[in-house]
Order: C-alpha cells, then sequence, then structure tokens
C-alpha cells in the first residue's frame, strides 16, 4: 500500500505562508494564551537587539504536553473542546471560556515573526503538583529546507526545576544540539542553506535568567507590583524568546499615515472586547523599547474604545438580531431619549437564520464639530481615535475575529453606498465605533478562513451580511434622511447646529478680516515707532515752523502780518494734525482680539501714550508758545477773529463728514425695516395658508367618517393650537429681539456691544482654560519625571554604594569617585525640586541677597559664559541690594533671563559680550549687550508659549513672571528697541541700603 508522506515543508506552509503578516502571528499567540486561561499576556520588542519577547500566565504545558501537542501537527486536543461539560480552567478557577484554536496549526504561525523560537513554560494542572520549566530551541529555518522529511529535524528540549531559569550557557547547549541535527543533514541541505542556518545560530545570545530580571525591574520602574511581573522562576505560564525578528516588524509598528492606525495596532488593539459591560477575560500590551529610550504601549486598554466612549457618540444603537433576522433594540438620537426600534430582513420569510443570532452595539459620531453635542476637546479626541481605529468590530466569545474593524476592510460596504447614493446614505465607516457579539454556541456556521483573513463567505455569512447592511440602510431611512419616519428631531437638532455654524462663520469671517487689518496696522505703527520715525517728524516739523517764523516779517502791515502768521499756524498744525493720526490706531468697537494680536494692542495702548507725552504734546507747547510770541505785534481781537475762522472751517469739515455717516445709518435702518416688514409679512402669510389647509383638511375627514367627527374634531383641533403657539412663539422672538435692540440703542449700546461682551467673555474662559491645560501638561510631566527619577537615583545611589569600598582602595580612582559623588549630589537636588509633596516649593522666605545671587550664576553658568567669552559684571548697587522671598522663585527668574540673555549674545551681538547686573531703588536690572526686543514684542515674550528663540519653549519668562507676581514682585522689560540692548527689572520691596 501507498503512504501518504509528510515533509518539513508542510510545517512552514501550514504556518507562515497561512498567515497575513507578523501582527496576525502575535494575534494567533494571543489566542493560545486565552485558551490556556491566562489573564495577562505581554509583549515586548527590543529594537535594538531585534529580540521579541511573548509573555502570558496561563497554565502553561508540561514537556509531554510541548512533545505530543506543541511540536505535533493537528493535534485533536481542542477538537470538540467547546462541547465539554467538565473542563478545567486553571489554577485560578475562572470562568469558562470558548477555545479559540481547534485546527491544531496556529502555533506555527510564529515562524512568520522570527526563525529562532527559544520556548519557555512552567504548567499547572489540577492534581496541584509541582512541574518543572521546560525550554525548546526551534530552528523554523530547517522546516523550509526542500526534501527534508519531519521526523528528520530534531527540536532540543531541557527541563529546570523551580526556583530557576536558563543561563546563557544552558541556551548554548540547546544550540549546539541544533548545530548536530544541522551536521546530520548537511548531505541534504545545499552549502549555501547550511552555511546560512549555522550562522543564524550565532545569533541566539539571549540569557532568560538576566532578560528575567530586566523585565522584572523594568515592571517595577512602570509602578507595577512584584506579582504583576510575569516570570517563570516560580509562576507558571509560556514564554516565547523570538530571535531575529523580521525587518517587517519595524515597518508594521511605525508605518501608517499620522491619521491612520499602524498594522500592529490595526490587528492587537481591541483583542479582548472592551466595549461591553463585563470585564475583559485576558489584558493585552505591545511595548516598543525604542532607541530612544521610550517605551509605549501600542495596544493599551486607554488606546482603545470603551462602552462609555460608545455611550457617548452622537448616535447610539444596540440591540439583538433574533433567529428569523428581525433586529429588535434601542436608537438614541442626538442624546435623547432611546426609542424602542424594530427592523425585519425581508429575505428571511419567516425561517430561521442560517447565521444565528446575535447581538451589536455602536454609535456614530457627527463629523463636522458644530453637529456634534461632544465639547470640542472631547469630539476632536474621539474624531481622532475614529480616524484610526473606527468601524464594526465582530467579535466570538469577546475575542475579536480579524481583520473586523480595521479601517481598510469595510465588509458592510458602507463607503460604497455611500458613494452610489450619498443622498440616502448616513453613514461613514471611519466614523462607526462598535461591535457585533457571536458565540460559538449560535454562530457555529461562521467559519473562519485558516488565513485569519475573515469568515468563509458561505451561505450564513452572507445572511449575515445582508441582515446587517439591511439594517444600516432602514436607520438611515428611518432617522437621518430627510422626510423620514422618525427623522424628525435628527434634522430639528442639525438644521439648529448648521444655521448657528453659518451665523457663527459669518461672523468670524467678518471679524477675522477686522483683526488682520487691525494686525496690519498695528506692525506699520511698530515699524515707525522702531525707526524713531515719531520723533524725528516731530522735529522735522519744528525745524519747518521755525524756519517759517524766521521768514516772517514784522515790518509788514498787521493785517498781512496776521495773514502770513494764520497761515504758518494752519500749516504747522495740520502738520501735527497728521502725526496725531498716525499715532492714533482704531479698533473697532465690538471687535474682541486675543493672543498675539491683544498684546499688540495692549502694547500699542502703552506706546501711543508715550508717543503723545514725550513728542506731540511737547511739540504743541513749543508751538503754541511762539505763535503767542510771534503774534504779540497784533491785537488780540484780531488774532481772535482769525483763529475763530480756522475753527469754523474745521468744525464745518468735521460735521460734514458726520452727517455722512449719520445719512448712512438712516439708510440702513430703512433696509433693515424693510427686510424685518417683508420677513413677519411672509411669516403670517404661511400661518394662515396653513390654518386654511387644516380646515380644508377637517372638512374632507368629517364628510368621509361622520360617525367618527368628534375625535376628527378634536385633532385638527388640537393640530390648529400647535400651529397657533408656533406661530405665536416665532413673532413673539421677532417682538422681543425688537424691543431689546431698542432698549440696548436708548442705552447707548448696541448689538455689536452685547455680542462682543459674550465674545471677549468667552475668549477669556478659553485663553484660561488653554493656559491651565499647558500648566497641567507641564505637571504631569514634571511627575513622570519625579517617578523615573526616583527609581534612576535609587540605583545609581545603590551603585555608588557598592564602588565605594573599591574606590578606597584603589589609588586614583577615589578622586573620580569624590567627583561623581558631587555631581549626583548636585542631581538629587534638583529631584528633590520635582517632590510633588513640594517640600522645596512650599518653604519659608529667606533673605536673599545681590551677591548670593551673582555667585549662585556663576556656578550655574561660569563655564557657559567662559566657553564664550560673555562676562557677568555686578554693579555695587546689585551686590548690596537685598530682598526678603522664596529664594526658588527668585533664582529661576534669573536663571531664565540670563540664560536668554546667553543665547542671544551668541546669537546676535557684536563687539564686547556683557551681561550687567544692577539695581535701583526698586529692585533689580539685568542687562545685555546683545540684539534688541522691537517694541511690538515687549509685552508678548511674557506670555505662555511665546518665544524669540529657535526651538524655545516660551516657557521660561511667563513661568518666571508668573511666580513673581505669587511673592508681589514682578518682571518688566524696562529698555525696548532693536537698536538698544534690552534691560529687564525685577520690581521688589528692597530691604537695606542702595
Amino acid at each position: 500500500m501507498v503512504k501518504i508522506g509528510v515533509r518539513a515543508r508542510a510545517v512552514d506552509l501550514l504556518g507562515r505562508q497561512q498567515i497575513a503578516g507578523i501582527p496576525t502571528a502575535i494575534h494567533e499567540l494571543f489566542k493560545n494564551a486565552h485558551d490556556a486561561y491566562a489573564e495577562r499576556v505581554e509583549v515586548d520588542f527590543f529594537r535594538k537587539q531585534k529580540l521579541l519577547v511573548l509573555r502570558d500566565d496561563g497554565y502553561g504545558m508540561t514537556r509531554q504536553d510541548v512533545e505530543k501537542r506543541w511540536l505535533t501537527l493537528g493535534t485533536e486536543s481542542r477538537v470538540g473542546a467547546n462541547k465539554d461539560e467538565d473542563v478545567w480552567t486553571g489554577p485560578k478557577d475562572l470562568p469558562r471560556r470558548a477555545i479559540m484554536g481547534e485546527k491544531g496549526i496556529g502555533r506555527l504561525a510564529i515562524a512568520v515573526i522570527a526563525p529562532l523560537t527559544l520556548l519557555l513554560t512552567r504548567a499547572a494542572r489540577p492534581d496541584g503538583k509541582s512541574h518543572n520549566l521546560v525550554v525548546a530551541l526551534v530552528h523554523w529555518g530547517i522546516f523550509e529546507q526542500p526534501g527534508l522529511e519531519l521526523q528528520q529535524i530534531d527540536v532540543p528540549i531541557k527541563e529546570f526545576p523551580s526556583g530557576t531559569l536558563p543561563t546563557r550557557n544552558d541556551v548554548n547547549e540547546l544550540v549546539v544540539q541544533v548545530r548536530e541535527n544541522l551536521k546530520a543533514l548537511k548531505a541534504e541541505i545545499s552549502e549555501e542553506e547550511f552555511k546560512k542556518l549555522n550562522e543564524s545560530l550565532d545569533l541566539v545570545t539571549v540569557n532568560p535568567d538576566q532578560l528575567d530580571q530586566l523585565l522584572a525591574s523594568q515592571s517595577q520602574r512602570r509602578g507595577a507590583s512584584d506579582e504583576a511581573h510575569l516570570s517563570l522562576r516560580h509562576d507558571v505560564g509560556t514564554h516565547f524568546v523570538l530571535m531575529p525578528t523580521a525587518p517587517e516588524l519595524v515597518d508594521d509598528i511605525d508605518g501608517g499615515a499620522d491619521q491612520d492606525a499602524t498594522f500592529v495596532e490595526r490587528s492587537l488593539l481591541g483583542f479582548s472586547n472592551t466595549m461591553t459591560d463585563a470585564e475583559p477575560p485576558i489584558s493585552t500590551s505591545f511595548r516598543d523599547h525604542r532607541l530612544d529610550g521610550s517605551c509605549p504601549d501600542l495596544i493599551g486598554r486607554s488606546e482603545f474604545f470603551s462602552k462609555e466612549d460608545l455611550e457617548s457618540l452622537d448616535q447610539y444603537f444596540e440591540g439583538e438580531v433574533d433567529e428569523f433576522g428581525q433586529f429588535v433594540g434601542t436608537v438614541r438620537v442626538y442624546g435623547n431619549e432611546p426609542q424602542k426600534y424594530v427592523c425585519n430582513w425581508p429575505q428571511a420569510k419567516g425561517r430561521r437564520i442560517r447565521c444565528g443570532k446575535f447581538r451589536l452595539r455602536f454609535g456614530y459620531l457627527m463629523g463636522n464639530p458644530h453637529e456634534s453635542l461632544l465639547a470640542a476637546d472631547r469630539h476632536r479626541e474621539l474624531k481622532a481615535r475614529c480616524d484610526r481605529y473606527g468601524g464594526m468590530y465582530i467579535y466570538r466569545d469577546n475575542i475579536r475575529i480579524l481583520p473586523y474593524g480595521n479601517s481598510d476592510f469595510d465588509f458592510l460596504d458602507v463607503e460604497r453606498a455611500r458613494a452610489k447614493s450619498a443622498k440616502d446614505a448616513f453613514f461613514s465607516f471611519r466614523r462607526m465605533a462598535g461591535y457585533i457579539a457571536l458565540s460559538h454556541e449560535n454562530n457555529s456556521s461562521l467559519n473562519e478562513k485558516a488565513g485569519r483573513e475573515g469568515f468563509r463567505q458561505n451561505q450564513a455569512y452572507r445572511e449575515f451580511v445582508a441582515i446587517l447592511k439591511n439594517l444600516l440602510k432602514r436607520l438611515a431611512s428611518d432617522y437621518f434622511r430627510r422626510g423620514g419616519d422618525e427623522s424628525e428631531s435628527f434634522w430639528e437638532l442639525k438644521d439648529k447646529f448648521d444655521a448657528e455654524f453659518k451665523a457663527a462663520q459669518k461672523q468670524k469671517k467678518s471679524a477675522d478680516k477686522k483683526r488682520e487689518e487691525l494686525r496690519d496696522e498695528l506692525e506699520r505703527y511698530f515699524a515707525r515707532v522702531d525707526d524713531s520715525y515719531f520723533e524725528k517728524q516731530a522735529e522735522w516739523i519744528k525745524n519747518n515752523f521755525e524756519k517759517s517764523l524766521l521768514v516772517l516779517d514784522p515790518e509788514l502791515d498787521p493785517a498781512d502780518f496776521s495773514v502770513q502768521l494764520s497761515e504758518i499756524r494752519r500749516s504747522t498744525y495740520g502738520e501735527i494734525g497728521e502725526l496725531e493720526a498716525l499715532n492714533r490706531v482704531s479698533k473697532p468697537s465690538a471687535l474682541s482680539i486675543r493672543g498675539r494680536l491683544a498684546s499688540l494692542w495692549s502694547t500699542y495702548n502703552r506706546v501711543s501714550l508715550e508717543v503723545r507725552d514725550e513728542s506731540i504734546v511737547p511739540l504743541k507747547e513749543y508751538v503754541a508758545h511762539e505763535l503767542n510770541r510771534a503774534g504779540k505785534a497784533i491785537t488780540a481781537v484780531y488774532r481772535a477773529e482769525q483763529a475763530s475762522q480756522e475753527l469754523e472751517t474745521k468744525s464745518s469739515a468735521v460735521i460734514k463728514s458726520v452727517a455722512s455717516v449719520r445719512n448712512e445709518a438712516y439708510q440702513a435702518t430703512e433696509a433693515f425695516k424693510n427686510t424685518l416688514r417683508q420677513t413677519v409679512k411672509s411669516e403670517f402669510s404661511e400661518f394662515r395658508a396653513q390654518l386654511m389647509q387644516g380646515l380644508e383638511e377637517f372638512v374632507r375627514a368629517a364628510n368621509s367618517d361622520p360617525e367618527n367627527i368628534e375625535s376628527v374634531y378634536q385633532k385638527f383641533q388640537d393640530r390648529i393650537s400647535e400651529i397657533e403657539l408656533q406661530q405665536a412663539a416665532q413673532f413673539a422672538a421677532i417682538r422681543d429681539q425688537m424691543k431689546s435692540l431698542s432698549e440696548d440703542l436708548g442705552g447707548g449700546y448696541t448689538a455689536d456691544t452685547r455680542a462682543y461682551i459674550w465674545e471677549q467673555r468667552a475668549e477669556r474662559l478659553e485663553e484660561q482654560l488653554e493656559f491651565y491645560q499647558d500648566y497641567a501638561q507641564m505637571g504631569m510631566g514634571l511627575g513622570i519625571l519625579q517617578h523615573e527619577f526616583t527609581h534612576v537615583a535609587a540605583d545609581f545611589r545603590e551603585a555608588m554604594q557598592a564602588i565605594k569600598p573599591w574606590a578606597d582602595r584603589t589609588p586614583g580612582l577615589d578622586n573620580a569617585y569624590s567627583q561623581l559623588r558631587s555631581n549626583f549630589e548636585s542631581l538629587d537636588g534638583y529631584l528633590k525640586v520635582l517632590d510633588p509633596l513640594g517640600r522645596r516649593l512650599n518653604r519659608s522666605k529667606v533673605k536673599i541677597s545681590g551677591d548670593n545671587i551673582y555667585l549662585f550664576l556663576m556656578r550655574l553658568f561660569g563655564p557657559r559664559l567662559e566657553e564664550n567669552s560673555i562676562e557677568l559684571i555686578p554693579t555695587t548697587e546689585f551686590r548690596k541690594l537685598s530682598v526678603e522671598c522664596k529664594s526658588s522663585t527668585l533664582l529661576t527668574a534669573f536663571t531664565n533671563i540670563v540664560d536668554n540673555a546667553i543665547y542671544w549674545l551668541m546669537e546676535g551681538a557684536t563687539g564686547q559680550r556683557n551681561i550687567t547686573l544692577g539695581a535701583d531703588e526698586s529692585g533689580f536690572l539685568i542687562s545685555n549687550s546683545g540684539p534688541g526686543i522691537p517694541a511690538a514684542d515687549s509685552d508678548r515674550i511674557f506670555e505662555f508659549g511665546e518665544s524669540r528663540k529657535e526651538g524655545g519653549t516660551g516657557l521660561g519668562l511667563s513661568i518666571s513672571k508668573n511666580g513673581l507676581k505669587d511673592e508681589n514682585m514682578d518682571l518688566i522689560l524696562l529698555r525696548n528697541g532693536e537698536d538698544t540692548g534690552p534691560t529687564f527689572k525685577i520690581c521688589t520691596v528692597v530691604e537695606g541700603e542702595l
């Protein structure tokens, strides 16, 4: 008789070539952990070493299990396991689970990840006996070789007692056995492949004992308890150490656009269903140990959707499809009360569906923020998550079925239906988030393909998809298509949101244009200030005025003299008026501003007063004085007459200008009245038409059913009352708006003024929220740093103590040890500043002098100053000045100011590089010889997040200024201008004498 033989390549074909990719293979191993009643399964990928470690805390395998089950193809151990009544659920006596794997080939997918697998497993069994740790080394590359029989390949196995893990030498012994097996097969393997296989064994350099210690320390640093560390030293479970990982794994982790999920995220997120009321049976992690030292968990539970996330979405659906294809559940539109909804599948025709009954729950997020009930930040968060992970997931007994849920696997053709008929289709696949819950018990006819590419497209699956498509189509038609049976509440709110958004956009567009015009005008103004235009122009007007007076002939006839003097007055004051106009920037009264524009406006208000007081007012006083002196030769009556004529001419021009604006206001009022009259007339006509139509319908209904005339009468009377209430409310709203407008105008208000008040208030609250959010992020970042530094410092301190005896006995090492210890103590001092209890930040006030500050700055910046040839010069006044405050607050301010000064001196200083520390009667002065600060930026540099430095955070000066204010001090820029080195001042209460 002829027998079927099995080549070794069958393992390669059944395993690696049946799996879509590495994440799919890891998903298979996750399912194996689930079937072994693990509560946790974790992956650690070490990029530098190209090493992947997968660990679970399941009930593990004995040596017999490894030899007879794990290393045997197509085992029957789990066939029909879901039908057995008496099932052991592990040493923790967990609730029974449905077994995910029945084919006995899923474990072979491990070959996709890496060619070499070190298996470590320790078993627990119902008898409670202690089992040895079983370790095996598998080289999957040997199974790829053509012509080899399965029984020719040896897999070395070794056992270890409880409390021990294999060392590097133990692993080397397994490697030696694989090499010996290769030598025995050399005649049947090509020379090139033999060499490649042998060289690959050189990469097996792992030490499981040290690896366990490393993972334990990292677990402790993450804040996990000792029990949380997955170890086989004493505990049970199965671990895989895979090496060297295929290069595709890095692409699977890093690949994908900014808004798209990576292949790893798409395949492994949501392995257990986190969107139900129950706790997931198994938790998963995938930690990526990157080259920069970071170690994010790519599939943490917080990354995926929760039940609360689904319920917070704008539209929410939940229910069950029974054995006849009928959906019965609830629909909640825009947060309204859930409504019962029933949807039949027409093709059922009274027969039981082949796919079996199932449940589903999903939510839908409106794509545009203005169409959503969610707050803007919450909508932004969920939209980003939907963009990456949105879709309809399928779970069988709470374990995900791949690839359902992936954004690139729209198995319900949602986007196709949307493209064919955007008018009727409502749903978008990426705006959906939810799941379909199947079970082995009810849905056994839905069979997965061997390659984990979804279900086989048998009749049961086709019915399953058809039922879901029909449900989505009916939901869209009934609730979200205009005119649908249940669509009134949706469109009422959506139309309201759209109208509000359009009005807001129109207002925003107008306001943005005005802000842009204001910004341009302010920037032109500050360009003139930086160019000293006002001082130069005032000087030019003065010189021109003096020249005009010099050519004035006092011997002229008084009348002619008066005319010439009047012309000089008119011309000079005209030039001064033009200069005043250039110093004047008008902001629309109802325009709200924030950020840099608000800072520019605030700076303008201060600078324009300075320009007026320093340049324009003195010029006007000088001109008036000189005109008085020159006009003494003319009688007072004649001079008054000339001045009166000039004022009258100017007044006429002003009246003409204002009258023009008044006439435009009259025209706008008439246009408004006409629009209002037409609107009210149109609404009233519609109201009458509805009443007449209702009356005609009543007459027809009464004639067709005279026996029920009273009920018909009551129905139409209710309808008339409803129309009355709606129209009366609409006219009342118009009336109230007109009354409010009239009252506002009478009180000196306008609608723009009222809107401006609320807009300003809203923007102030938004700014405060952003400010506090930024500080909260900083606080959380500092908390993380403090947590990490604490563990690092503890390890460092232990290491220092360990090498101290050696340093004491080794000549030359003692000095290095002392320097290392000194630097560590400085670092430890910084650590204490991050202490969450705030011991350093909340200490009592101390007296600190300028001399103390100078010494502190030299210790901190001395090497940088010397390296960049910058001189830090303290004046006598600075050294003598002292103040009582929290030293950390004052020293932080000096640190930020001097650090900025060093940067700008290095970037743009010409000539000598100096930082001068001075003082006056009200505070400390810090100036430098670097580039100046434009007047437009003199206030903005103190705003949170604003920085002129390349790569700067914009935090230093903002934090310093706020900290000093808490100490009743302040930080200001005393001297600005692009051509003048800046001078900062720390204003404070001074103790002692200068």
